[in-house]
């Protein structure tokens, strides 16, 4: 009879088994199907990238895969730009590729092997040489199986709709535009992607408790690391999920943080012994290089990148001016309130103010212990704030915010959530409350972002054609351009300032044997004097000097010049007349010829474009206007 039971008990259960397993696929079948059309989305509104060129970067690694950059790299060293031996800063300032102003042990060097392949190979099989475009769809896959990966870590903690939630703002999120429109950003596209392997790795190792899940992490740090130090940015989540979201033994998570803590040492000492790393840069401060200097710039990059990622207010906006200004200058706002120091103790402010709010958030979490959501939020949150560290040792910019918005994404979401949900029970000012809150949190992490990346898109694509087409359409009004020398004597846009060479060679048009420019982007007229046959000086309408110098890849921003300080360059010197607060203010060119010498081609960017500078006979002046960037409404810009 008990046997009997048991069976008919078995027969009774089967059918509501099988219920339950076909509604958890039809689950997984929906979940996959939403993540699907979130990337659909993510691609569409990143899109317009498939219409720009190269930005930046993407100008030298071009010049190292055809030959023409002035030290040869390997394919797998092309994040090498500037490296450690004498020798490549000697033949980087002959070719004119640094400025002269450069830090005599400038070292900008990355270790990138994969990332770097990867770029070899959009040149060497996927035709990026003579279609940039592909490039970029190279970059949007990445990105896609970026957005795969966070959704089956997502899958793994979350219930659906919560991880769907999250996985849409960050989809949205405005940080992966850049990433995807500059090829040389690829790395932190590649290592993100492959570190969401390792955290969803990590995270079954946790769950089903077996081995090759272990070896599994191992690997996908291992390749992310070697696609670039961004991988580092992602190691806190599996620190905070090993210490916070496991529950396992201290000896097992002692074990499993050795899964990945191995290859991230590995990672560092080759990342020390081997030269590579930043130097004398104001760009970039590398905590094993200048640990001093590092520190000196983390509470202001931190800053930035917080108020970016938590209230939407874009890090860029440190170094360029936020939209809304015009906005409040359309309605009054007197400009004095509006001054860039008090636009930067704002933003300092509300960056402050977003590390109170999510340490706030942290300690709600911590009280809510038998909530399984809330578990998951505490390890998240942790690892959003470990990864702003490895993050501020570059220049603080909206596409570093993609490491910490994995957590603060998925926080925000969470309130969503609760703000859709809540409305339904209370008082009317309690669902009028809640129902703020939601719209609120959707129209600011969620239409606003969305339109914001697919706007940004659409202007680093324009931006790289405009730039090309400037200067494409240089007049360089020379019989033989090879023979010359082009001295620019200020601009914009990176690709007159540093690739001018090269972006002409790319359209197989004769390009100059050497191009330099004189003076960083100045944004106010100039006065030059012709003092000698071959002297020029230039002089800083600003009382200030010239600000160009502050913000500079080249040179760290504390590194005052003064008065009497000379620069030996391999084509000219310079002279430092008179210097304001450390900031040169007049500069002295002496050139070994007379500059009639028609080798010399004197350059300047304005209004009607990248045109020919007519220098006064020696001991006459003219003022310059500052340099005109190239517009984006221009036709010229798509040909």
């Amino acid at each position: 009879m008990t046997g009997r039971a048991s069976d008919g008990s078995m027969h009774r259960q089967s059918p509501i088994s099988e219920a339950v397993k076909s509604d958890n696929q039809r689950a997984s079948y929906l979940f996959w199907l939403a993540v699907v059309i979130l990337i659909g989305l993510g691609v569409w509104l990143r899109s317009p990238v498939l219409d720009g060129t190269r930005i930046s970067d993407d100008w030298d690694h071009y010049a190292m895969i055809t030959g023409g950059y002035a030290v040869a790299r390997s394919p797998l060293d092309l994040y090498d730009f500037i490296g450690p031996p004498a020798s490549d800063r000697a033949a980087l300032l002959q070719s004119g590729r640094l400025p002269w102003w450069s830090d005599p042990h400038i070292r900008i060097s990355f270790v990138r092997p994969l990332a770097s392949f990867f770029l070899y190979a959009d040149y060497a099989w996927f035709g990026a040489a003579e279609q940039p475009r592909n490039a970029h769809l190279h970059s949007l896959v990445w990105w896609a199986l970026s957005l795969i990966g966070a959704a089956a870590v997502f899958r793994l903690i979350l219930p659906a709709p919560l991880a769907v939630l999250s996985l849409a703002l960050f989809a949205l999120d405005e940080g992966h535009s850049l990433p995807v429109a500059w090829s040389a950003s690829r790395a932190e596209v590649i290592a993100s992607a492959l570190m969401m392997g390792s955290l969803w790795s990590f995270i079954t190792w946790s769950i089903r408790r077996q081995a090759r899940f272990g070896w599994l992490t191992f690997a996908f740090t291992t390749l992310a690391l070697c696609a670039g130090e961004h991988a580092l940015s992602l190691v806190p989540y599996l620190a905070a999920f090993a210490l916070l979201g496991a529950q396992t033994a201290p000896r097992e998570q002692l074990w499993r943080l050795v899964s990945f803590g191995f290859p991230v040492f590995v990672y560092l000492l080759v990342h020390v012994l081997s030269g590579y790393g930043v130097k004398g840069s104001g760009f970039y401060s590398d905590p094993f290089g200048d640990l001093g200097g590092y520190l000196a710039v983390l509470p202001e990059r931190l800053a930035y990148l917080l108020a970016d990622v938590v209230w939407g207010y874009s890090a860029d906006w440190s170094f360029t001016t936020p939209t809304w200004i015009w906005f409040l200058l359309a309605r009054g706002i007197p400009a004095s309130w509006l001054m860039p120091d008090i636009l930067i103790a704002f933003q300092r402010c509300i960056g402050a103010a977003a590390a109170l709010l999510l340490l706030a958030a942290f300690t709600i979490l911590r009280r809510r212990a038998d909530d399984p959501v809330a578990r998951q939020l505490r390890w998240l949150l942790l690892g959003a704030a470990g990864s702003l560290f490895p993050l501020t040792s570059a220049f603080a910019m909206t596409r570093l915010t993609v490491a910490p918005a994995l957590g603060v994404d998925t926080l925000i979401a969470w309130f969503l959530y609760r703000s859709f949900a809540s409305p339904r029970a209370g008082t009317p000012a309690r669902r009028l409350a809640w129902s703020a809150a939601f719209v609120s949190l959707a129209w600011q992490h969620g239409l606003l972002p969305a339109t914001r990346s697919h706007a940004a898109s659409a202007m680093y694509a324009a931006w790289s054609r405009q730039e090309e087409a400037w200067v494409l359409g240089a007049k360089l009004d020379a019989e033989n351009p090879a023979q010359h020398h082009v001295l620019l004597l200020s601009a914009l846009d990176t690709a007159s300032q540093f690739a001018l060479p090269v972006v002409l060679r790319s359209h197989g048009l004769p390009a100059p044997r050497i191009s330099q420019i004189l003076l960083p982007p100045a944004l106010a007229p100039m006065q030059l004097h012709r003092t000698a046959a071959n002297v020029i000086e230039v002089t800083a309408s600003d009382p200030n000097g010239h600000a160009g110098f502050l913000s500079s890849a080249y040179r760290r921003a504390e590194a005052n010049f003064a008065a009497g300080q000379h620069f030996s360059n391999p084509h000219f010197e310079v002279e430092i007349v008179r210097a304001v607060r450390g900031l040169p203010a007049t500069i002295r060119y002496t050139f070994p010829r007379a500059l009639d010498d028609p080798q010399y081609l004197f350059m300047h960017s304005r209004a009607d474009g990248l045109r020919r500078l007519v220098l006064p006979m020696p001991g006459g002046s003219q003022v310059i206007p500052a340099p005109a960037p190239p517009p984006l409404e221009a036709n010229g810009a798509k040909q």
